[in-house]
């Protein structure tokens, strides 16, 4: 009769049907996304926290042949994803600039597949965090390598990719039998689209560079003063990166990397850095002191601080007026579009959406 359905776990039955739904759900990830990125070879793995670890879920090449990786956190590409939160661009795995990413046992012949990697595209995937109640602990990693044709992943790629990572995030908590609402659906899209990272390609780099050298010149003779900065601000980890100066050369080959130690700070170290980080607003030292230094925070869609522009006047007695200082700020607020990692401007339509604007 009835009796032998009450001995039957539905719990169980219910974890392993939802189970074989992800399982199922891996498995077309990694084939869409090769075909959706146009790459050779796409891995999808989540963070083991019991082991410090990142191990994959599905994997394949050319949509058929699976393999697997496990590696530590921090670890080569994927875990450096994994425990920092930010993207990796890599447009090549063996030029100079991205040396130290490159590992010839991975990277060469790919888990056995004969795959020899040349460009990596990498995005976390972010997950329910019970300490903060929001969608901000990464808990895998998406990850897709060689631009078929011999290319690089562009921006739009990198766009695709973290909406990819977002729908992920969701199904993952529907699966798990998470229930959010509308707010939290739309936070989680718009953590993956300003999700920070890094692309390593050299002459994009340089481009980039050039013109944040060239922005920072017509800075300096717009407010009269002798030298300015961009940096990039890491508020989480407390780091500061020196991007580029006035006083750079154009076109040099010569464009700072994540790599360089030279240009990178703790926060705390940075003086007027620091306090524009902590205020959220523009702060002048022009008290007669030798020089005048004004700073400007750049912001990203959700309002945080994600760099800075430190202009320097070294004649004394300057002071900076009102009009300086809305000079700078109208130069910040257009900067920081192209320093907000992907999609900025879905971002800014998606905080629009969230707070009932326009």
């Amino acid at each position: 009769g009835m009796f032998p359905l009450l001995l039957i776990n539905w719990k169980d039955q219910e974890a392993q049907k939802r189970q074989k739904t992800l399982e199922q759900m891996y498995d077309h990830v990694v084939v869409a996304v090769e075909d959706m990125l146009d790459a050779e070879a796409a891995i999808i793995a989540f963070v083991d926290e019991g082991k410090q670890e990142l191990y994959s879920r599905s994997a394949a090449h050319h949509g058929s042949h699976e393999f697997e990786i496990r590696m530590g956190l921090a670890e080569g590409i994927f875990g450096r994803v994994a425990s920092t939160g930010h993207f990796l661009n890599i447009a090549d795995v063996r030029a100079p600039e991205s040396i130290g990413y490159y590992s010839p046992q991975f990277h060469d012949n790919l888990c056995g597949t004969g795959v020899r990697v040349r460009s990596v595209l990498c995005m976390p995937v972010f997950g329910y965090n019970s300490e903060t109640g929001h969608c901000d602990k990464v808990v895998g990693v998406v990850g897709v390598m060689n631009k078929k044709g011999g290319g690089h992943f562009t921006e739009k790629d990198e766009d695709a990719l973290a909406a990819l990572c977002s729908h992920i995030s969701t199904s993952l908590s529907f699966v798990h039998g998470e229930e959010h609402g509308f707010d939290e659906t739309l936070e989680r899209c718009a953590r993956a689209l300003r999700t920070k990272g890094t692309r390593i390609n050299s002459a994009a780099n340089q481009r980039v560079h050039d013109l944040y050298t060239l922005v920072l010149q017509e800075v300096c003779k717009l407010v009269e003063v002798d030298s300015a900065e961009l940096l990039s601000v890491d508020a989480t980890h407390g780091q500061v990166q020196l991007l580029a100066t006035s006083a750079d050369d154009v076109s040099s080959s010569n464009c700072r990397s994540e790599a360089e130690s030279n240009g990178c700070q703790r926060l705390e170290d940075t003086g007027i850095v620091a306090q524009v980080v902590s205020q959220g607003k523009p702060c002048i030292i022009d008290d007669g002191s030798d020089p005048s230094t004004m700073c400007c925070p750049l912001f990203d869609g959700n309002h945080e601080v994600i760099g800075a522009i430190k202009v320097v006047a070294t004649f004394a007695g300057r002071r900076f007026t009102k009009e300086n200082v809305g000079t700078l700020e109208t130069v910040a607020n257009r900067v920081s579009l192209t320093m907000e990692g992907t999609g900025s401007s879905l971002t800014r339509l998606l905080t629009s959406l969230k707070t009932g604007g326009s």
